[in-house]
Order: structure tokens, then C-alpha cells, then sequence
């Protein structure tokens, strides 16, 4: 079984871990950056990809993406 079957999110937020330990590559970085008009509009969030997992997972007050 894949790991990330059934989970949809949770590919991202350990992207969004990565990045917030600066272990994200640039190729990852540069990939999640072109996934964000998809992730825009399947969860119905504007901003980077960052932002919109924050958003979605509602981390934006303890876990600030900056």
C-alpha cells in the first residue's frame, strides 16, 4: 500500500514540514510552486502552495508559514 493513498494532504504538509526545516530541494520547491493554480482551485484557497496547505490545515496561527 502507498503511504500516501487515501491521504491527499498529507504529502503536503510533510512539504510544508520540509520547507519550514529548510530540508525542501529546489526541484521540490519549484514543483509545489507549479502545482498551486490545481491546489487553488481543488481546495477552493488562494495563495502559494504554502499557504494554502496552512489555510487548509488551519496552522496559520500557531504555525505561521513565514
Amino acid at each position: 500500500m502507498n503511504r500516501y493513498e487515501g491521504e491527499p494532504l498529507l504529502r503536503l504538509i510533510e512539504c510544508y514540514v520540509l520547507d519550514s526545516i529548510d530540508q525542501l530541494t529546489s526541484e521540490q520547491a519549484e514543483n509545489l510552486a507549479s502545482m498551486e493554480p490545481k491546489l487553488s482551485g481543488a481546495l477552493g484557497v488562494t495563495g502559494t502552495w504554502k499557504e494554502i496547505v496552512a489555510k487548509t490545515m488551519d496552522f496559520l496561527i500557531r504555525f505561521p508559514c513565514e
